[in-house]
């Protein structure tokens, strides 16, 4: 039900993807690059599909387990280095 509440958020996370609010990062999963966008202030991450000149909506979901926040800032500072 979560997922569903907050699926208008997701156009204008992309759209303002340069927000220093949303953290953003690429990494590989399940064979692919995967683009990330989360959105900690509102526990919400996007993950999208990197294609040949396209991005590809993969997933979107609430994040609100410690566990995986702690997985995810991890990720993405290990990505800014």
């Amino acid at each position: 039900f979560e997922r569903c509440e907050r699926i208008p958020w997701i156009r204008p996370m992309i759209d303002n993807s340069s927000d220093r609010e949303i953290l953003k990062w690429k990494n590989k999963r399940k064979g692919g690059i995967r683009q990330l966008l989360w959105l900690p202030s509102q526990e919400f991450l996007i993950v999208l599909a990197v294609r040949k000149g396209a991005m590809l909506l993969w997933t979107a979901y609430p994040v609100t387990n410690d566990h995986t926040k702690e997985k995810l800032m991890k990720e993405y500072e290990s990505s800014a280095k």
